[in-house]
This record gives structure tokens, C-alpha cells and sequence, in this order.
């Protein structure tokens, strides 16, 4: 297995820190960060919310597709691949989702996160599928165009909440453009399927694995009623079985990279960095 890091894990650091500690940790790639740079210092922020608001390992949406060379320079020059963009642009979002896919091209990189619509309770799921659908259907045009692939997450509160949900998007599109992402972690959260049923359901559609874990856990009661909820867990101590993906991806022959997003604030970025990835190489030659 190959693994990187998604650096929204890194909020400490700038990319051009990151990327040679990534390196002597032993990865071999990275997934770059992209969306509008941090509008709050580190340290005025919770800690947990530090990887959203105040995120300094980000590449800035709006200096690609000029900065995109230098970006690449920078990863190379660590000795990394690019293996994907993680963006946070939306299909819906035309113009910007040229602007990542040129950058993308121009880094080198082969694949590149796109949003879907999100879905809450009072939402129209046919309604946001179909707009999807038709969405995708231009980003599938504009991958084709730039010689790059569309990612599509399996991620909670969205219309992709489940291998099976982001198949059912995917499938309309030719899986040299458009891809899913499995994400064993968010799957906890919400959208959980057998490992095995996911992957041969998705087929030539897996195109990218994230890494973390979740666990439920029980904060309060209301009105005599458990209350619950997913907090983020160690790779090791969380409810996504990695032993059992990792051996389901080895044994469908899967050669992309697995991603490391992991939120648990019980270590430190360092340590996690380096536990990690041991726990992960760890699991694998026990297979």
C-alpha cells in the first residue's frame, strides 16, 4: 500500500513545512488542502475546529491555477507525489471547478476532490440527485478536457452518504473521470456498508481511500432517552476495522494511495504522523 496525508490533518504547519516532514515520516504522497486560506490565528480557535477555520496548510483556491507550478516544485522537491487536490469546490460551482481541474493538470496531480450537494432532513434527496447528476455531467466534460479525474466522497450529510449512494451518483459518468472516494471513517459517522459488498459494488469506480476513525459515544440523556454522538478516535481505537479493509484492498489488487484525515485529538500532529502510519504497516504485514 502507498500511503499520504490530506493535509487538512496539519493545521499547525504551512505546506512548505509540511511536505519534507511528511517525507522523513515515510509517506509517499500527499493530498493538498485546497480552499481559501485561514482567516483566524491557530490558537484563537477550539482546538477540534483548528482543521476547518484556522487550517495554515492550505493552498489558496484563488492564487491556482498561477501558483499551481510552484506547488508542484514544492512537492517534488520533497521527494512526495501528488496523488490528489483536496478541494471543497462544488460540482454546482462551474467556473471554479475549471480553475482546480487547470491547477490540477499543471501540478501533475491525477485527481482532485469535488463536491456534491449536501443533504439534511427537510431536504429533496431526488431533487438534489437529479441537479447532480446534471452537474456532474459538465465537471465529467471538464476532467475529460484537462486529462484529470472528479472525486466523489463518501462523506456524511451529503447526497454520497454511502459507498452505495456515491456508486448510485458515480455510475452515470465514465469512471476514467469521475471516481469516489471511500472513507471507512466518515462511514461510522454515518452510511456504514460491509467493506466487501463497497468495494465490489464500486468496481472500477474506487478511485482514492481516506483514513481516520470515529466511535459513538455516549454524552447525555434527553427526556429519558440516550444521547449520542461520533467523536473522532485514534486509527487504533475507533470503530472502522482496518485490518479487514486493508486485507478486502489487497485482495482486489487496489494500487492507489490510502489518505490519512485523522481529527482524534488524543495525540499530538507528529505522533500521529509517525503512529499512524507504523499501525497501518503494522496491519499489513499481518495480512
Amino acid at each position: 500500500m502507498k500511503y499520504s496525508v490530506f493535509t487538512v490533518m496539519l493545521p499547525e504547519w504551512t505546506p512548505e513545512e509540511a511536505a519534507p516532514r511528511l517525507a522523513a515520516a515515510g509517506y509517499e504522497g500527499v493530498e493538498w488542502r485546497v480552499n481559501l486560506p485561514p482567516t483566524k490565528a491557530i490558537d484563537s480557535v477550539p482546538s477540534a475546529g483548528r482543521y476547518w477555520s484556522a487550517n495554515r496548510c492550505t493552498i489558496d483556491v484563488n492564487s491556482l491555477p498561477g501558483a499551481a507550478a510552484s506547488v508542484r516544485e514544492m512537492t517534488e522537491r520533497a521527494g512526495l507525489k501528488l496523488c490528489a487536490l483536496g478541494t471543497y469546490t462544488d460540482a454546482s460551482d462551474y467556473a471554479e471547478v475549471r480553475k482546480v481541474m487547470e491547477a490540477s493538470a499543471i501540478m501533475g496531480c491525477p485527481m482532485l476532490r469535488i463536491g456534491p450537494p449536501r443533504f439534511g432532513d427537510g431536504d429533496d434527496y431526488n431533487a438534489l440527485f437529479s441537479k447532480a447528476v446534471e452537474d456532474f455531467g459538465k465537471v465529467e466534460a471538464a476532467a475529460k478536457e484537462f486529462g484529470v479525474k472528479a472525486t466523489i466522497e463518501v462523506h456524511m450529510n451529503t447526497i454520497t452518504s454511502s459507498p452505495s449512494l456515491a456508486h448510485r451518483l458515480a455510475s452515470h459518468f465514465d469512471p476514467r473521470y469521475v471516481g469516489v472516494i471511500l472513507d471507512a471513517g466518515n462511514m461510522v459517522f454515518e452510511g456504514y456498508e460491509n467493506y466487501s459488498l463497497a468495494l465490489q459494488l464500486l468496481g472500477p469506480y474506487l478511485a482514492h481511500v481516506h483514513v481516520k476513525n470515529y466511535s459513538w459515544r455516549k454524552v447525555g440523556e434527553k427526556d429519558g432517552t440516550a444521547v449520542w454522538t461520533a467523536e473522532p478516535d485514534t486509527m487504533w481505537g475507533g470503530s472502522a476495522d482496518y485490518r479487514r479493509l486493508l486485507g478486502l484492498l489487497k485482495g482486489i489488487g487496489y494500487s492507489g494511495y490510502l489518505s490519512f484525515e485523522d481529527f482524534n485529538e488524543a495525540l499530538p500532529t507528529t505522533e500521529k504522523l509517525t503512529r499512524n502510519i507504523e499501525y497501518m504497516r503494522r496491519l499489513e504485514a499481518s495480512l
